[in-house]
């Protein structure tokens, strides 16, 4: 993968958005870091990762036009 990345909110919007800044890709490229703010607790959280730049080094697109991530914190 190019060090570009695209992240998109779901149609949950920015509430449900958990990310603060994309730390990156690693050498290998096959891994990417993420940074988020602070989460709820009993919260669902959710976004895309999209082929609008997210592209492998020799410029392939994602064979899906995106990723979905989604997780939920838990009760406290």
């Amino acid at each position: 993968m190019n060090d570009n990345i695209s992240i998109n909110f779901s149609k949950n919007g920015k509430e449900h958005f958990p990310l603060k800044s994309i730390i990156g890709l690693d050498e290998t490229k096959t891994i990417l870091t993420l940074e988020t703010g602070e989460l709820k607790t009993d919260t669902e959280y959710d976004f895309y990762i999209t082929d609008r730049e997210t592209k492998s080094k020799d410029e392939f697109s994602f064979s899906e036009q995106e990723y979905k991530i989604s997780f939920k914190t838990e009760k406290k």
